[in-house]
């Protein structure tokens, strides 16, 4: 609505300059106008900028968000083939002692797939953080309770036990990197909303501009035509006077002769 308002408001520039002042001459007619339309192409010039500014961070942010969002896909991948290698590693467990091969091999993908998980882990951590003390006394007190344990006790039930925190802390990871995929996702979306807005609000500005280029294209074609009809009233009143002259000097000079 605004921008409707500025062509209007230009355009009743125009009008006040030449109606509302008809005794002002035509320079400073053309003077006032000139300096209003250049304060509002001014403010608007200013506003398009900020916005070509706007739209170039959120592109760059979607360039960002477009990255992570690589690194998270990578992650998820090697989530399936890390728990597909597991469950192969697994069967093979199961079977005699002719697939110890078969069981080296699988060990060393999952090795490399661990490798790569940490790797991308410094691109993007999938830690859940927590700062619940309750929490971690709690784990410090089942900590304790382990430790008083008998030694054979916790040599018999420590491969388990590892295998068990493994598991977690890897479901812990699955579920962080669902969440964060999840607000990636928005992001991107109200991103997209953002960047649609901008693009819209440069397509009218330009569309102001253009109007307002019009406007003074027309008060230029305005002032073309008040000069024109000055110039011809000023001949006129030249070409009256000079009648009236050579008619008053007919007249003395008639009047001398009799």
């Amino acid at each position: 609505m605004m921008k409707k308002y500025s062509v209007i408001a230009v355009a009743s520039l125009l009008a006040t300059n030449l109606l509302t002042f008809p005794s002002s001459s035509l320079a400073e007619i053309e003077n006032k106008t000139r300096k209003s339309i250049e304060a509002v192409s001014h403010m608007q010039s200013n506003e398009k900028s900020e916005l070509q500014k706007q739209l170039e961070a959120a592109k760059e942010r979607q360039m960002k968000l477009e990255k992570r969002e690589e690194i998270l896909k990578q992650q998820e991948e090697l989530f399936v083939k890390v728990d597909e290698l597991k469950q192969k590693k697994d069967e093979l467990l199961k079977q005699d002692g002719e697939y110890k091969g078969q069981l080296e091999e699988v060990q060393q993908e999952l090795d490399e797939l661990k490798k790569q998980q940490a790797e991308l882990e410094g691109k993007n951590s999938l830690q859940v953080k927590d700062n619940n003390e309750e929490k971690k006394a709690t784990e410090l007190k089942k900590q304790e309770e382990l430790e008083e344990k008998n030694a054979l006790e916790i040599k018999e039930n420590n491969s388990q036990e590892e295998k068990t925190l493994e598991e977690l802390e890897e479901q812990k990871k699955k579920e962080e990197l669902k969440k964060q995929q999840d607000e990636l996702q928005k992001q991107q979306e109200e991103l997209k909303k953002q960047q649609l807005e901008l693009e819209q609000r440069i397509k009218q500005e330009l569309e102001r501009k253009q109007q307002e280029e019009q406007v003074k294209q027309e008060l230029k074609l305005k002032q073309k035509e008040e000069q024109a009809k000055q110039e011809l009233k000023l001949k006129q009143k030249e070409e009256q006077a000079k009648q009236e002259l050579e008619l008053k000097q007919k007249e003395e000079q008639a009047k001398q002769e009799l």
